[in-house]
């Protein structure tokens, strides 16, 4: 089952707070429980102290809090502002071609 862990930031700290946090280490390098098979950082548009964190996973089952990794996260960035953490499950999935693949 595809599902998806989001983690929002609204951070305090103003838009470098992320230059000195290596997400990819930290979300590689737990060492158990379900791991993301991909990882997204989004910036907010115009508001320049939001991220968005999007934990991609394959499993199972889907576990009712989320995993390990997204609340080991989700604590993590508290300290840095506002957290908003939600689980997503995939219910439909199309490819949609590119302009130049139209016929």
């Amino acid at each position: 089952m595809k599902w998806i862990e989001t983690i929002e930031l609204r951070s305090t700290a103003g838009e470098d707070f992320l230059k000195n946090i290596d997400l990819k280490a930290l979300v590689t390098g737990l060492p158990k429980g379900c791991k993301p098979y991909r990882t997204v950082i989004f910036k907010h548009s115009t508001v320049k102290s939001d991220i968005c964190i999007h934990l991609m996973f394959d499993t199972k089952t889907v576990p009712r809090q989320g995993s390990e990794t997204g609340l080991w996260l989700k604590e993590m960035l508290r300290t840095a502002g506002l957290v908003n953490h939600k689980i997503w499950i995939e219910t439909a999935s199309y490819k949609i071609p590119k302009d130049d693949d139209l016929s």
